[in-house]
Formats: C-alpha cells, structure tokens, sequence
C-alpha cells in the first residue's frame, strides 16, 4: 500500500508541476516544489515519525519557505508570456536515442 500510494502521489505531483509550468517561470514552480516539499516532510517527520523538532530544523525550514516567498515576489514571478514557454516540439530529435525518436515521430504524425 505504501509503495502504490508512493507512485499515486507522484504522479499527481508530476502532472500539477506540468500544468504549472504552462504559465509560471520553470525557476519559480521548482523552487515552490522544493520549499513546500521540505517544509510538509518536515512536518510529516515530526507527526508520524516523532522526529525531535530542534530550532536549528525549525530555522533551515523557515529560511527555506521564506527564499520560495521572495523569489515568488520579484519581478520573475509575472506570467510567462505565451513565446517564453517551453515547447516540447522545440527539442532536437536527432539527439534522443532511437526508441524516443520513433516514439516522438508517431505522436507528430498522429497528431
């Protein structure tokens, strides 16, 4: 059960960092994910693991979460404009091993 709620939650992670990669800079989204993800294991140690909670973790964890709030303040925070975002299509196929090459041509072809 741990292991399939592991891949569960990963996956719904990894498809929530994609959609917020579709309109926020890639530096801003990675920076909220590492913050909030280091901060709720902190949490989650102290809660379900009875890990001790010393002030030195209760400092890094909060210098942590404050980086993510300024970096989300700055002027790189505004809404990536439509030619700054990233395009799948835009990556050279001639450098992908084979399986992906063909891959990547079906799914051009089909679409």
């Amino acid at each position: 059960v741990p292991s399939i709620l592991t891949v569960v939650c990963s996956g719904i992670c990894f498809v929530g960092l994609t959609l917020a990669l579709k309109t926020l800079p890639v530096s801003n989204v990675y920076a909220i994910w590492a913050g909030v993800g280091t901060a709720i294991m902190a949490v989650v140690g102290m809660y379900y693991f009875n890990e001790p909670l010393p002030m030195q973790k209760v400092l890094a964890t909060s210098l942590i979460v404050l980086g993510v709030v300024l970096l989300n303040l700055g002027p790189s925070a505004k809404v990536v404009k439509k030619d700054q975002m990233a395009k799948v299509e835009d990556i050279e196929i001639n450098r992908l091993p084979a399986k992906v090459q063909v891959a990547s041509e079906v799914e051009r072809n089909a679409g």
